[in-house]
C-alpha cells in the first residue's frame, strides 16, 4: 500500500509524478497494491466514488484494479488541511489486515509531522506501527522534506530505522530506490 499525505502542503505536481513512476514499477512488476490518500477532507471535496468507508481516505486504486487505471493521470490533488498521521495509520492497518497476501508492505509518505506531534501522536503512531510489524505488515516512512532536527527526530519516533528523508525534487528516486531494494533484498516473487 502507498498511502500518500494528502495535507495542503504537499506538492501536488512532484508527487503525481513520483506516484506515476512507482505505479508503473509495481504494475509492470506484476504487483498488486492500493494507493490511497489520507489527510482531513472537506466534505464539498470528497467525490461520491472514491471516499468509501474511512474518513480521510481517498482510494486512487484498489489492488483489484489494473495499475493502468491511473498510468497516465493521478487525481491528486492536496485538501489541505493539517496531517492526521495517526488516524491514517489506524486506516491504512485495518486496510491491509484483511488481506492475505504472503507480504504486505506500507509506505506512508508525508511531509509534516502529525496533528498532535505536541500531544504524543508521534508516539502513538510509533506503537501502532510496532503492532502492525508485530502483525506482519512491514511499514515505511517517507518523508519529504523533514530536515529539522523536531522532524527527523518524530520521523524516526513514528518508524524507527524504516524512514527515508528525501525531498520533492527525489521523492520518485527514493520511492523507486526503495521499492527495488525491498523487492530484490527481501526476495520477492515479482522482483525476477
Amino acid at each position: 500500500m502507498i498511502a500518500v499525505d494528502g495535507s495542503g502542503s504537499m506538492s501536488a505536481h512532484k508527487t503525481r509524478q513520483a506516484i506515476l513512476a512507482i505505479n508503473s514499477c509495481l504494475g509492470r512488476a506484476g504487483v498488486k497494491f492500493d494507493i490511497v490518500e489520507w489527510a482531513e477532507i472537506e466534505l464539498g471535496r470528497t467525490r461520491k466514488d472514491t471516499a468509501r468507508e474511512n474518513v480521510g481516505m481517498i482510494y486512487h486504486k484498489t489492488a483489484s484494479e489494473s495499475w493502468r487505471k491511473i498510468d497516465t493521470e493521478f487525481d491528486f490533488e492536496p485538501v489541505g488541511g493539517s496531517t492526521p498521521t495517526y488516524s491514517a495509520i489506524l486506516s491504512t492497518s485495518r486496510i491491509m489486515s484483511e488481506w492475505t497476501e504472503p507480504r504486505r508492505i506500507c509506505l506512508l509518505v508525508t511531509d509534516g509531522l502529525p496533528n498532535g506531534w505536541h500531544n504524543g501522536e508521534g508516539d502513538a503512531v510509533g506503537r501502532h506501527v510496532d503492532a502492525m510489524r508485530k502483525g506482519g505488515i512491514e511499514v515505511y516512512g517517507v518523508g519529504i522534506g523533514c530536515d529539522c532536527k523536531t522532524t527527523k527526530r518524530m520521523m524516526t519516533d513514528m518508524f524507527g530505522t524504516h524512514v527515508v528523508h528525501t525531498d520533492f525534487d527525489k521523492l520518485g528516486e527514493t520511492m523507486l530506490g526503495g521499492i527495488e531494494r525491498l523487492l530484490i533484498a527481501e526476495g520477492h516473487a515479482h522482483a525476477a
